[in-house]
C-alpha cells in the first residue's frame, strides 16, 4: 500500500501538479467562484428562489429612540410576549427603523405571525403616517405602494393583541416583518402627503399614488401659469394667472371608488398682515358607486390664483387598499366660449343668467357625479309668454335630466304643462323638452344621471319663447 502511494504522489511530481498547492487559474476563467451555504427556504410562487432566515428582534426596542434597523431584504422575527430578560424591555410595543435612503422609494411592508398583529407607520417625528389593522388573528398586515422622499426614514410600531395560551406556548406570540423596497415613480406622491402644507409638488401635469388605508388622504398642488397652456417656472407661486380659467381634472384609480377635493390659493405669498394666504375650497365630489374614475371639467380658476391643491381619497375599495396605483392629470384650459359658470348648483343664488332679448338664448355645459347646473330665465315682459326649453345631448358619456324649478327651490310640480319627458336619454337619442307659460322669472336645471356625465363634449340647453325652434345645434 505504501509502494503505491509513492508512486502515485511520483506520477503528480512528474505531471507539475502538487496536492499542497491551489490549481493555477486562467484569467481567460474570469473570477473565482465562492460557493456560500445560504441558509433559506424556497419563496412561496417563485421557483428556485430563496428567503432569507429571520433574524431575531434584539430588545429592548420599546421606542423610537431604540428601534431595531430594518434592512432590505431582510426578515426580522420578533415576540409580543413580555420580555424574560432583566432590562431586556419595558413595554409591550416593538419599535423597527427603515433608514434613510439617497433616492425616493416605495416600500411593502408585511407582517405575519399567530397574533392579531397592529403595524403603525409613524415619521421622524412621530407623526402617525396610519394603523394597519384590518385583519384578524394570524392573518398578518400588509401594506402596498408607501411612497417615501430621498432622506426620510420611516419607524413601524408593532403591537397585537394574544390569545390566552400564549403565556404557556411562545410561538403564539412570534411574528416576522418583512420590508421591501423599489425606486419610486418620478411622478409619484411622497408621504406624509395627509396635509395642505405637506402637499406633493406636480411638476409637469400629471401624478401618481396609492392609498396604503382606508383613511389615507393624498394631498397634491399645482403651481399655476401666468397663461393657460404654459409650464410655470418653478414650484414657487408667481404673479398667477392673469386671466381666469378653467380646471380639468382626470382620476383613475384602479379598484377603488375614489374622491377629490380642490383648493384654491392665491398669488400673493403672503396677505397684508404678514399671515398665510388664504385658501379656498371649490370642489368636494366623489365617483358614482362602482366607478373607478372620476373626470371633472369646467372648474373655474378665478385671475390671481397662484397655486391648486387638489386631495384624493377611497371611499370604498375592491381590493385591500395599496394593492393598486391611482393616476391623476391636472390641466388648466382657457373658458368655453358660451358655456355655465360654475358654481351654478344652488338656483336662488348661483343661477346662470340666460336673457331671452332676441326671443332665444343659448348655453353649453359639462357636468360630473351629482352636479346640478341652474339656469335663470329672465321674462322680457309682463305679459303671458310660452317658453320652450331643449336639452340636446352629444351622446357617449353624457346622460342628463331638465327640469323646470319654481322660486329656486323644488321642481316645477305637475300642473306645469311640459312637453314629451324630462330626461334626456341617450339610448332613443331624443332631446329633453319641457314648456312654461308664465309671466315670471323661473329657473332651469341640468343634473347629471347615474353614472353617466358629460365630459368629453358639452350638453347644449336653448330656450326659446312663442314657439320659435332656431335652438342651438348639438
Amino acid at each position: 500500500m505504501v509502494r503505491h502511494s509513492l508512486l502515485l504522489l511520483a506520477l503528480l511530481e512528474l505531471s507539475g501538479c502538487s496536492p499542497r498547492k491551489p490549481l493555477p487559474v486562467s484569467k481567460d476563467l474570469g473570477p473565482a467562484v465562492q460557493v456560500i451555504d445560504v441558509a433559506g427556504k424556497p419563496a412561496v410562487g417563485v421557483p428556485g428562489a430563496l428567503t432569507p432566515s429571520p433574524l431575531p428582534e434584539t430588545e429592548p426596542n420599546d421606542d423610537r429612540e431604540h428601534a431595531q434597523r430594518l434592512d432590505p431584504q431582510k426578515v426580522l422575527r420578533g415576540s409580543l410576549l413580555p420580555p424574560t430578560t432583566s432590562g431586556a424591555g419595558k413595554g409591550d410595543d416593538d419599535f423597527f427603523v427603515w433608514p434613510a435612503q439617497p433616492t425616493a422609494q416605495t416600500l411593502r411592508i408585511d407582517g405575519s405571525g399567530a397574533p392579531d398583529l397592529s403595524l403603525e407607520l409613524l415619521t421622524e417625528s412621530g407623526q402617525s403616517l396610519g394603523v394597519l389593522d384590518d385583519r384578524g388573528a394570524g392573518e398578518g398586515e400588509r401594506l402596498w405602494g408607501l411612497s417615501l422622499r430621498a432622506g426620510q426614514p420611516l419607524f413601524i410600531r408593532v403591537r397585537g393583541r394574544l390569545k390566552a395560551e400564549a403565556a404557556h406556548e411562545p410561538m403564539l406570540g412570534a411574528y416576522q416583518l418583512a420590508v421591501s423596497a423599489t425606486a419610486a415613480s418620478p411622478d409619484s406622491e411622497a408621504e406624509p402627503n395627509d396635509t395642505l402644507a405637506q402637499a406633493t409638488p406636480i411638476l409637469g401635469s400629471d401624478a401618481s399614488g396609492a392609498l396604503s388605508t382606508r383613511r389615507d388622504e393624498d394631498f397634491f398642488v399645482l403651481t399655476l401659469p401666468a397663461t393657460p397652456g404654459r409650464r410655470p417656472p418653478s414650484t414657487t407661486p408667481g404673479e398667477g394667472l392673469r386671466e381666469a380659467a378653467i380646471l380639468r381634472i382626470e382620476l383613475t384609480s384602479p379598484a377603488v371608488q375614489s374622491a377629490i377635493r380642490v383648493f384654491v390659493e392665491p398669488a400673493a405669498s403672503a396677505d397684508s398682515d404678514g399671515g398665510a394666504p388664504s385658501l379656498r375650497a371649490v370642489l368636494e365630489v366623489s365617483a358614482s358607486k362602482g366607478r373607478e374614475d372620476l373626470r371633472i371639467r369646467n372648474l373655474p380658476i378665478p385671475a390671481g390664483s397662484g397655486r391648486v391643491f387638489v386631495a384624493v381619497r377611497g371611499t370604498g375599495f375592491a381590493r385591500p387598499p395599496g394593492e393598486s396605483r391611482y393616476h391623476v392629470r391636472l390641466l388648466l384650459e382657457s373658458p368655453l366660449e358660451g358655456a355655465e359658470s360654475e358654481p351654478n348648483d344652488l338656483c336662488q343664488s348661483q343661477a346662470t343668467v340666460l336673457g331671452l332679448s332676441s326671443g332665444s338664448a343659448d348655453v353649453a355645459g359639462f357636468l360630473w357625479p351629482g352636479d346640478l347646473d341652474c339656469f335663470h330665465i329672465t321674462a322680457p315682459s309682463g305679459q303671458p309668454t310660452t317658453y320652450q326649453a331643449k336639452l340636446i345631448l352629444p351622446g357617449g358619456d353624457c346622460s342628463a335630466s331638465l327640469e323646470i324649478v319654481r322660486d329656486g327651490g323644488k321642481p316645477e310640480d305637475r300642473k306645469t304643462r311640459t312637453a314629451k319627458s324630462d330626461t334626456a336619454k341617450v339610448s332613443d337619442g331624443k332631446p329633453a323638452e319641457v314648456s312654461l307659460t308664465t309671466t315670471g322669472d323661473f329657473f332651469l336645471r341640468v343634473s347629471s344621471r347615474e353614472r353617466r356625465t358629460c365630459f368629453e363634449s358639452p350638453y347644449r340647453l336653448s330656450v326659446t319663447t312663442d314657439g320659435t325652434t332656431d335652438g342651438a345645434k348639438p
